[in-house]
């Protein structure tokens, strides 16, 4: 129950977190380096939106279900957001990110390792 949970949560919130850096600058400046998006960065939005989130509610649902992939696709899920995490923890002294971006990437990273552990 708490992996489907978690797992449904962060799709929502890789969602909700590029719909509020497009939408609304005032966001920016709490993860990015500077009030603009630049290519580089904004390049990850198609991964996250095409493959994370997706792949996050898949494993939402079959763990919620109890099928037999859930195992594999929550540590696929996992890979993919333990990847991001260690992207970011590596760019953000780089480009002087606020603290916040790594802080956030590690906190899913974690998240997602504590809940696939947790799918059955």
């Amino acid at each position: 129950m708490f992996a489907g949970a978690y797992f449904l949560v962060q799709a929502a919130a890789v969602v909700l977190w590029w719909i509020a850096l497009a939408r609304w600058p005032a966001v920016r400046p709490w993860f990015l380096p500077g009030a603009a998006l630049d290519a580089a960065f904004a390049a990850f939005a198609a991964s996250d939106l095409l493959v994370l989130a997706p792949l996050s509610a898949l494993t939402a649902w079959l763990s919620a279900t109890s099928r037999s992939w859930a195992p594999a696709a929550a540590w696929l899920t996992t890979g993919a957001v333990c990847y991001a995490a260690a992207y970011t923890v590596a760019w953000a002294p780089l480009v002087g990110a606020p603290v916040l971006s790594p802080l956030a990437m590690l906190a899913a990273a974690i998240g997602s390792v504590v809940s696939a552990r947790r799918v059955v």
